[in-house]
Formats: structure tokens, sequence, C-alpha cells
């Protein structure tokens, strides 16, 4: 996941069975007029959070919308749906408006299902 300057949002899904989770983030597009949604479906093999064999798929679709809010709003509606078909918890993390990248770095390694590495 991209956390820089067009980053707009994350979202996590704990699969029901305890199985695996799904991640997505949400940004705007660097060169504009679009946004862009990156996901993964984790598949848990051991009980690491890095440098785990689990099966990881990846995945980014791009779409068009009025404002970053309904882009935010979609996504939102996507994991909520997702949550409720696979019987899991949704984590929802859009930035929040006036809030630093580190201010939501910060936010985000606070909760208890993140993992946050930082870039050296």
């Amino acid at each position: 996941m991209i956390i820089d300057e067009q980053f707009l949002g994350t979202w996590f899904v704990v699969f029901g069975d305890g199985g695996g989770d799904w991640a997505c983030s949400l940004r705007r597009s660097s060169g504009g007029g679009h946004h862009e949604l990156t996901y993964r479906f984790r598949y848990y093999t051991d009980n690491k959070a890095h440098f785990s064999e689990d099966r990881k798929t990846w995945f980014s679709a791009r779409a068009n919308f009025k404002s970053d809010a309904d882009a935010v709003r979609a996504c939102t509606e996507l994991a909520e749906n997702f949550a409720e078909a696979c019987g899991g918890t949704l984590h929802a993390m859009p930035l929040r408006a006036g809030e630093s990248l580190t201010e939501f770095m910060e936010r985000l390694k606070a909760q208890p299902w993140a993992h946050a590495m930082t870039a050296q």
C-alpha cells in the first residue's frame, strides 16, 4: 500500500472463518482524472504478520468518481458488502479531513489489526 499525497484511505476485512483477510487502499491517480484501488487477498498459513509464507494475490482497478468523497463512499460500501458476504469484520480508515500522513500513520499503527511497516 502506498501512502503518499494521493492517498485517501484503507479498508481491512478479516474473514469470518479466520482463514485470511482482505485489504485495500484508495488513491487519486497521480496523472489525475481517476482513482486507483489496490487490494489483496491473504490466506494464512502461519501466525506471522511479516515474512510469512501466506498466499497473497494482488489486484488493482481504476474508476472515475466526481469527487474524492464519492470514491471513499464507494470503497466503504464495497468493503461493507465484502465483510457481510464473508461474515467478516471491517476496519475502515479513510483519511480524515485535515489529517496529515504522519497523523494517519500514527493512527494506523495504533490499530490492533494493523501490522504496519514503514520504508526505511
